[in-house]
């Protein structure tokens, strides 16, 4: 007995990430239902939502006139500027991201709402590229839930760190890109709290 209501209060009490919250209005009721867990938008799903249904979807919670249709590409804007792209293959939803305006949102509610990244991206420039090559600063890519199949992208501050503060640039959703999608090489960090991710140069180059 102790065991049924113990399972039942783990289960009861687990949360499921989802950007419901997070974003302005997510959590309204719309044509095609309530908020859905990552890697889901809106009822939004990479690898499951058709082209024509995503059409409908977007255009219940953003209006036809924010809606830009292209053959494999759908761009709309929202309340508070947020900009929505989706990447579209073979008649199907493949990735989508979500792009906010300067200090919209704080990193740290993005944490609050969906819980601690696994990794964090940075790329290092070689010392000859630096502008001190004795402390050389690092650019914060990206950071990555891969679990959820998400991706954050924070705005620029070549200090490679990672502070509560910090605004979300961009959240992607089944992330589609290439290795060439980055021309400079980058390093993948264990997610350990807030906190600088460079890596001593030393380390990376002779």
């Amino acid at each position: 007995m102790w065991v049924l209501l113990l399972a039942f209060g783990i289960t009861s009490c687990t949360r499921i990430p989802t950007l419901d919250g997070f974003l302005p209005g997510s959590s309204s009721p719309h044509l095609w239902g309530e908020a859905c867990p990552l890697h889901c938008y809106r009822g939004l799903t990479p690898g499951e939502t058709t082209k024509d249904k995503a059409i409908r979807i977007i255009r219940s919670f953003a209006g036809s006139d924010q809606l830009v249709i292209y053959d494999q590409l759908l761009l709309w804007e929202e309340d508070q500027g947020v900009r929505g792209q989706i990447l579209i293959e073979g008649g199907t939803v493949q990735s989508i991201s979500l792009q906010f305006p300067p200090s919209t949102y704080p990193v740290n509610t993005l944490l609050e709402t969906i819980g601690e990244p696994d990794s964090v991206h940075i790329t290092l420039p070689h010392p000859r590229h630096s502008p001190d090559p004795d402390e050389p600063q690092c650019d914060v890519l990206r950071l990555v839930y891969a679990g959820h199949q998400a991706e954050v992208v924070l705005y620029q501050r070549r200090s490679g760190e990672v502070q509560p503060e910090h605004d979300v640039q961009r959240i992607i959703l089944a992330p589609n890109r290439s290795p060439r999608a980055i021309l400079t090489p980058f390093y993948e960090r264990d997610w350990q709290g807030w906190g600088t991710y460079c890596i001593p140069v030393e380390d990376l180059f002779e």
